[in-house]
């Protein structure tokens, strides 16, 4: 059987088991399946060793610019020597009917499907920081050489078993020296694409640095900052810029993160991180701050002992934490919501210092008596008699003078009536200790 024959067999999955491609790597297993490429593992026949072969599916081997963007992704990844970058070894060429990638093979599993294992599908952040560093290392390699990933996702980072962390999938990078890509075409995963890259202008280093910061949000909160039914509702979230802060789903989370958080995923790109030097430098800030040392050697440790790395997170945790509503978030800011919004949120957990709160109306000072229940005849203050006038009346006839005594005893019985009332419902004031000016109580924080 021709190479060409036994390649026109690929994408049937298991069946091209045991198959030999570029007359050295044998098929030994089906690793996954994707939209383009069936990734099998394969043992390299020449030097004895294990390989991952990424091949092309048939029915895109002939197209054109799909075939031109995998010769790129050879070329791209062939030039990256870095140990959180997938290595490649070798490629097919042009000129060979079927594509494939030669890759070394590694042993672990997605992101995306390493964050499951931990409860509520989210890290610890301590955790989802250093994760997020170490791609900063393997993005900074990218950069370096004008290399745009465009396509960062959970998906296309592996951690490894060691602890280790590979950045995968440079299919759509674009090499700012090429013209592989062109203005106007829409590519990458859209809950992850900045708003260049979705308007289909021209990217650079900071739509990196915008997926990046939306992976950040989603393994620290266990969700997308944009969500919706559909893609085009996706889309228009992130136009709009719009999204819920980090610190108001993670109650016990730093200020410093949800500032990172908010600054790389900035509607406009100059007002972003410019470098993903300056995001990993704060990031590096954070992490120097509650003890925690460089994070390769971190996560080693976090892999090979979980136990006593959650230990040290533990003391961490036991520090008072900071206010969660610490950073201002003003209506220009995408992660603004209302004022109300805020203090609603803030009820389901243990308040601020500069959050709304609930009062307890047990611990409320009595209120001083009103004027009237003061000068009322009940009130128990003296009639000064020197200062009532004593004016004579004049002299009445029979009839208006018994009409006047009349109205003179009802009146009476009715003073009487509304005195004992009054002493009845006067207030007591308890002695609270408590000063307060009454004039300045205001249940919400000053704008």
């Amino acid at each position: 059987m021709s190479l060409t024959t036994r390649c026109s067999r690929i994408g049937t999955g298991c069946g091209m088991i045991e198959t030999l491609i570029g007359q050295r790597y044998r098929l030994k297993a089906l690793i996954g399946e994707g939209g383009m490429a069936s990734v099998y593992s394969a043992l390299d026949e020449k030097l004895e060793r294990k390989v991952a072969i990424k091949i092309l599916h048939p029915h895109l081997a002939r197209n054109n610019d799909i075939r031109d963007r995998f010769l790129l992704e050879a070329r791209t990844v062939s030039g990256l020597d870095h140990p959180n970058i997938l290595r490649v070894y070798d490629f097919s060429g042009l000129e060979s009917e079927q594509l494939w990638i030669v890759m070394e093979i590694l042993h672990g599993e997605d992101l995306s499907e390493y964050v499951k294992s931990f409860p509520k599908n989210r890290l610890q952040f301590i955790v989802a920081a250093l994760i997020t560093r170490e791609i900063c290392r393997a993005l900074n390699e990218a950069h370096k050489l004008n290399i745009v990933h465009r396509d960062i996702k959970p998906e296309n980072i592996m951690m490894l078993q060691n602890g280790q962390l590979k950045l995968m999938d440079f299919g759509i990078a674009k090499v700012h020296r090429a013209n592989a890509t062109q203005t106007g075409i829409f590519m990458g995963s859209p809950s992850y694409m900045s708003p260049e890259q979705i308007r289909g202008t021209d990217v650079d280093a900071r739509a990196d640095i915008y997926s990046l910061s939306v992976l950040f949000y989603e393994i620290l909160t266990g969700q997308l900052p944009f969500v919706g039914k559909s893609t085009a509702e996706v889309i228009n979230r992130i136009m709009v810029g719009r999204y819920s802060a980090p610190n108001l789903l993670i109650n016990e989370l730093p200020p410093p993160l949800t500032q990172i958080i908010q600054k790389g995923l900035q509607h406009h790109k100059d007002e972003r991180y410019q470098s993903i030097t300056e995001m990993a430098l704060a990031l590096d800030s954070f992490l120097t701050s509650v003890n925690f040392r460089e994070s390769r050697i971190e996560l080693e440790e976090f892999s090979l002992n979980r136990t006593k790395f959650e230990e040290r997170i533990a003391e961490v945790l036991t520090v008072p934490p900071m206010a969660t509503n610490a950073l201002p978030l003003d209506s220009h800011e995408p992660g603004f919501k209302s004022r109300i919004g805020r203090y609603q949120a803030s009820y389901e957990n243990p308040a601020p210092a500069n959050s709304t709160v609930l009062l307890d109306e047990s611990n409320l000072p009595t209120l001083p008596p009103s004027s009237q229940d003061m000068f009322s005849p009940s009130a128990g203050f003296p009639v000064n008699s020197e200062n009532v006038s004593r004016s004579t009346p004049p002299k009445e006839t029979d009839d208006k003078a018994a009409g006047r005594e009349n109205k003179a005893k009802s009146s009476s019985n009715l003073a009487t009536m509304h005195g004992n009332r009054c002493k009845k419902r006067r207030p007591t004031m308890a002695p609270l200790g408590i000063t307060t000016d009454w004039k300045s109580i205001s249940l919400l924080p000053e704008k």
